[in-house]
């Protein structure tokens, strides 16, 4: 007999109906082929590490399943065909692996977001204000500061002293250094008799 098993990530909104539907369609499949389904988990939802079908979250479940030799190739068709089309408005991604005939079945899960308790905004912000202090450090930690005054740069809303304004040029006194020209421009005007 081999072993396999598939993981695959659901929408987020799946009823309990439709994971119960999703059972029995993926275990038939699995018996059909003259195979035995070992184990049926709900891991349950999880953040997802990029969007799927614009969604942030999935479901995730678990199937391992035994089957005869000459029967793999039916199965694994049938899976195939169950996940990418029959049940594709439900299952966003699936993987189907081989697994070690002798192996062990263990494994560890990492806790979803329906087991993992939830905490009170006010722990939360003490918890915060917590490690922000354990990161500012102790006050014997800062360097000291001289005796001595130090200068201090201007506000920026502080008047300023006005700066010497700038004076025209000097225009020129006589017309001799700067002589005008004056170009005398002859204008013609023409009558043209209209047709009447």
């Amino acid at each position: 007999m081999l072993r396999y098993e598939s993981l695959f990530v659901t929408v987020p909104e799946i009823t309990s109906d439709e994971s119960s539907g999703l059972e029995k369609s993926l275990g038939k499949a699995v018996t059909d082929a003259k195979g035995a389904v070992i184990s049926f988990e709900k891991w349950g939802k999880y953040h997802l590490a990029y969007p799927i079908r614009k969604y942030d979250y999935g479901v995730y479940y678990l199937m391992r399943f035994e089957v005869k030799d000459e029967g793999k190739d039916a199965v694994l068709k049938d899976l195939k065909k169950l996940f990418g089309v029959n049940l594709a408005d439900l299952i966003m991604r699936d993987v189907t692996m081989t697994l070690h005939p002798t192996g062990s079945l263990e494994y560890k899960r990492p806790e979803s977001l329906e087991e993992t308790p939830s905490k009170d905004i006010d722990v939360i912000m003490k918890e915060s204000k917590s490690i922000l202090r354990r990161d500012r450090g102790s006050r014997d930690d800062r360097p000291a500061r001289d005796a001595a005054p130090r200068e201090r740069a201007p506000r920026a809303d502080a008047p300023r002293a006005e700066a010497p304004r700038a004076t025209a040029p000097q225009e020129v006194a006589s017309k001799e250094a700067a002589p005008e020209k004056v170009e005398e421009v002859e204008v013609k005007v023409v009558e043209t008799e209209s047709a009447e």
